[in-house]
């Protein structure tokens, strides 16, 4: 049997001015209102963002709900969606991606309350701000406001495009993202020319060189050696062993506006033309740094 939700009107006590509430409004509506729904979505795959919610028309009892699925692309930039609202009082939302998993960190939503719609619209609220997922989303009230740098990012892994023989690696970062460099790591092969090559990580932010660390293994002609890097190292691997290891520092992040802001890349001295190098790769934990909806 279908049950109707109702909420109790206010009623005075027997000529006291104290007021019984069988429920309270969350937030009022004039018929002018719209939700608007900012988000930035830099998973690989578009995504089905499903808000409902419940309101309550002017001198009703029973207790409405409303549902709105979209799908938004994936991009760096922020793209919108707006939600027309009836005459009334907004009780509850609640936005969730429906149609695939995506973990923390990669879809940034901000819903805010519109007093009118298109140029002439005017923000009179900010409902919800936060990381949706696939786990269960985010939820009016109830979830905090979040900046998209609060909490935890999404740890992933970056690579160069594949080099070739007298070639250097180099990634740059995508733009509008903050990174916490964790560790990275890198096969060099050398070829016959003797010398002795010394491998340095370098970081640069705006053009300008902020960070560099060498590889604690100094590597000679025709040898193969793996050369890594992690936030805090300091061991010397056993000289014998055909592995290097630098040292990040605890907590280093980097941030983007636009693309090529900052890019890593590796140095050698003593670098030959035959010399070749596996991929360079990065992990990270990234969070989305928008520009534009903030």
């Amino acid at each position: 049997m279908a049950v109707t939700e109702r909420i109790l009107r206010a009623q005075a006590l027997g000529g006291t001015a104290a007021l019984l509430l069988g429920g309270v409004g969350q937030f009022p509506l004039t018929g002018e209102d719209a939700l608007r729904i900012n988000v930035i979505n830099n998973a690989a795959f578009q995504l089905r963002l499903l808000t409902t919610g419940r309101y309550l028309k002017p001198g009703d009892t029973s207790v409405s709900a409303f549902a709105d699925s979209y799908v938004i692309d994936s991009s760096d930039t922020a793209q919108t969606h707006e939600i027309g609202l009836t005459e009334g009082t907004l009780l509850n939302l609640v936005i969730r991606a429906t149609n695939k998993f995506v973990p923390r960190g990669r879809c940034f939503v901000r819903i805010e309350v519109l007093r009118g719609r298109g140029a002439a619209a005017t923000v009179i609220g900010t409902l919800l701000a936060g990381y949706v997922g696939s786990w269960g989303g985010l939820a009016w009230p109830g979830t905090p406001l979040e900046d998209p740098l609060n909490g935890r990012g999404y740890v992933e892994t970056f690579s160069n495009s594949a080099t070739g023989p007298g070639e250097l690696p180099l990634v740059t970062m995508p733009p509008n993202r903050e990174w916490l460099l964790t560790a990275a790591c890198t096969t060099l092969t050398t070829d016959a020319t003797v010398a002795t090559r010394t491998v340095y990580l370098r970081v640069f932010q705006n053009g300008a060189l902020i960070y560099q660390a060498p590889s604690s293994r100094q590597q000679g002609a025709s040898l193969a050696a793996v050369h890594s890097w992690g936030a805090g190292s300091g061991a010397v691997p056993d000289p014998t062993a055909q592995l290097g290891i630098g040292t990040l520092p605890v907590g280093f992040r980097l941030s983007t506006n636009n693309a090529n802001d900052t890019h890593l890349d590796l140095a050698v001295n003593g670098f030959a033309v035959g010399d070749f190098f596996s991929l360079l790769k990065l992990q990270v934990e990234e969070w989305i740094r928008p520009s534009d909806i903030l």
